[in-house]
């Protein structure tokens, strides 16, 4: 499910003023979003051990190669972080409309 999706789907509900639903469906979305972080941060592991055996073993190339792979799985472990940070913002604006009401 992407990040368009769950913002679709939230500003649907979130038309209708179905707080509930949408603080749910923000919730389910950071589950995921966390699960997917930390599979990521195991594979970054994973692969900063085998970036060091290959360099003991002087084999730069295959490194580099692998090095170039944990560059991009950093940046998406940042972007989640981001997603994360809004689903947070998203959720206290959330519960100010479930308390004061929607606004205009």
């Amino acid at each position: 499910i992407s990040m368009e999706t769950v913002k679709q789907g939230t500003m649907k509900l979130f038309r209708r003023f179905d707080v509930k639903k949408t603080k749910q469906l923000c919730v389910a979305s950071e589950y995921r979003s966390r699960i997917r972080t930390a599979q990521l941060q195991e594979k970054v592991r994973q692969k900063k051990l085998k970036i060091q055996e290959l360099l003991r073993k002087e084999d730069e190339e295959r490194a580099l190669i692998f090095a170039e792979d944990l560059i991009k799985d950093e940046g998406i472990l940042q972007c989640y972080e981001v997603l994360r940070i809004r689903l947070d913002h998203f959720k206290g604006r959330l519960d100010a409309v479930d308390k004061y009401g929607p606004t205009k």
